[in-house]
């Protein structure tokens, strides 16, 4: 990292910034996954989703910005 231009470490940040939105909406589906009350969780089981997906109902995390 010895000669890089400003517009080289505005990329590496937009690109960090990026990875912790995607990892603050990913805990966050998971904690609201996880605090659901029993009953709807057994609910989404019987129905087939994936425990760590349910979260809210978002779809794919690779498409936020």
């Amino acid at each position: 990292m010895a000669d890089l231009t400003l517009e080289h470490r505005v990329a590496i940040l937009e690109r960090q910034v990026k990875s912790l939105r995607r990892g603050q909406q990913q805990n966050s589906e998971w904690l609201d996954t996880v605090c659901s009350p029993l009953w709807k969780r057994l609910l989404w089981l019987a129905q087939g989703y994936r425990f760590y997906r349910v979260g809210r109902w978002y779809g794919k995390t690779e498409d936020l910005k």
